[in-house]
């Protein structure tokens, strides 16, 4: 095999093997509202919510100019939604602790990875008929 064939081969296996960073993110709006997000590129999707396009989200092409105010790497795709949504129910002191540094993203991302270990029976228990 040749050393063109060997890099092709390295090269086809590695992007098969390398799952993309999801990252969280969280928009400070001109109301001082925030809307939260999830995306593997953080700066295209900020560009998209400032852009005039339909690309951004709904909630806050109202309430433009916006300000990127956090970001952090969360790794999968399933434990970034998971983490998006447990800090979209957060109250908004929550989340102004969470952009100012004052609570942790761990201790968020353990919540959730914790409920979501919940044993659950595979069959429900049927009632006596």
């Amino acid at each position: 095999m040749g050393g063109y064939e060997a890099a092709l081969i390295v090269c086809f296996n590695t992007s098969i093997m390398t799952k993309p960073k999801w990252y969280l993110y969280i928009i400070q709006c001109c109301d001082k509202s925030f809307y939260t997000g999830i995306t593997i590129n953080v700066a295209r999707r900020f560009e998209a919510h400032c852009g005039k396009g339909q690309a951004g989200a709904k909630y806050v092409r109202t309430r433009r100019p916006l300000k990127l105010v956090y970001q952090t790497k969360i790794g999968i795709q399933s434990l970034a939604m998971k983490v998006e949504r447990k800090i979209k129910s957060l109250p908004k002191s929550k989340k102004e602790m969470l952009v100012a540094g004052a609570l942790d993203i761990k201790a968020i991302i353990k919540m959730v990875q914790k409920k979501g270990n919940r044993s659950r029976p595979l069959n429900p228990p049927k009632g006596d008929l």
